[in-house]
């Protein structure tokens, strides 16, 4: 699994919200030039994270994006599968695909592929939005299961 520049962008442009002041919208233009990314593709990115609830936005002069919900609620999972999609490693596993995979019953390495998903989205919904934004990510990357 690849996380692609979208997923990267999304969760960079969403920790911009969450660093800007609390209650009051953010524009593309500020997120855009902070975090050196095209305002056209951060438009259409936070559509998406604005279809999922992560953000909302208030038009206006001075409109912009506030999260849609508490930093503390939203996990860095979220965010990327706004962004990106399922969370899947190989297809025969992916739980959007409502195909059966016409090797499972012969496969052994079925299971493992299903473990290796269950880890990466564990782990990606483990850590909190606010956390990330608290620079707490490192402490939490070298503790132990």
């Amino acid at each position: 699994m690849r996380i692609s520049t979208r997923g990267r962008y999304a969760l960079r442009a969403m920790l911009e919200v969450t660093r800007h002041e609390k209650n009051s919208p953010v524009s593309l233009k500020y997120i855009s030039e902070k975090q050196d990314m095209s305002k056209k593709y951060l438009g259409r990115l936070f559509s998406e994270l604005k279809k999922s609830g992560l953000l909302t936005s208030e038009r206006g002069r001075s409109g912009g994006y506030m999260l849609g919900k508490s930093p503390a609620e939203i996990k860095i999972g979220d965010i990327i599968r706004a962004a990106e999609g399922p969370i899947t490693t190989v297809r025969c596993v992916e739980s959007s695909t409502n195909r059966r995979c016409s090797r499972l019953d012969k496969c052994t390495c079925h299971i493992y592929w299903e473990r290796l998903e269950n880890h990466i989205a564990s782990f990606l919904d483990s850590i909190t939005l606010l956390e990330l934004s608290k620079d707490n990510f490192d402490s939490k990357a070298t503790e132990s299961p």
